[in-house]
């Protein structure tokens, strides 16, 4: 194609990655609601999200340009892509996949507001089940986060953000910051699970550094 254009499958058949060829030169100054407009344009083309779901944004992401590579920094000056992200939600609860710090649908900008590329996750259509069950209560998923009976999903200092793979870390104590209740979608799975998605810090014993962590827990009875 005439703009160097491409289509890219990753890892998860049901996650692609377009690439438009557009460069990142240029620094953005663009205000946030401009580049969301043309976010929005953009997703509207696109005819995401599907229904039920819904999308709601993410802080936005900055990037520097690294010789062909794009590194992640802490705000936006000199930054010459910025990510407009979104993540599903369906019934006001948010939709994690594997990744639950990465967008579900995330839209990289340059300077002069072109879309560098577009990530995005495709969610099935989905229909409500047939029986209702009760979720587990604070106090199981406290019990199974000290039992490690849950996924670790994310495990990284701040400093890693633009690691493929984070260092081995031991962190003994850790302090949970945050639980919210959502679903967890994987794609070879029949049905969306309701998880609490528990994130906190702790501090590696020999570094000193202070590593983020993002653990799932299931929201089913014990039973279930």
């Amino acid at each position: 194609m005439a703009d160097a254009s491409s289509l890219v499958a990753s890892g998860n058949p049901l996650a692609v990655t377009y690439l438009s060829g557009k460069t990142a030169s240029g620094v953005v100054v663009s205000s946030s609601a401009a580049l969301e407009a043309t976010a929005r344009a953009v997703l509207a083309r696109l005819a995401l999200p599907p229904a039920p779901y819904e999308l709601v944004k993410l802080p936005p992401r900055y990037f520097m340009t690294s010789g062909q590579d794009l590194v992640e920094v802490n705000g936006a000056p000199g930054a010459t892509v910025v990510e407009v992200g979104y993540r599903y939600h369906l019934s006001n609860r948010p939709v994690y996949g594997s990744h639950p710090n990465e967008s579900s649908v995330a839209i990289r900008l340059n300077a002069k507001e072109d879309v560098v590329s577009l990530t995005a996750t495709v969610l099935p259509q989905i229909k409500r089940g047939e029986k209702s069950v009760a979720i587990a209560q604070a106090e199981d998923v406290s019990t199974r986060l000290s039992q490690n009976r849950g996924v670790l999903l994310y495990f990284f200092a701040d400093t890693d953000k633009n690691n493929f793979t984070a260092p081995e870390y031991t962190v003994p104590i850790v302090s949970v910051g945050s639980v919210s209740l959502g679903y967890y979608y994987s794609p070879g799975a029949p049905s969306m699970s309701p998880v609490f998605l528990a994130e906190g810090t702790g501090q590696d014993d020999q570094t000193a550094k202070v590593v983020r962590f993002m653990t799932l827990v299931s929201a089913l009875p014990s039973s279930e």
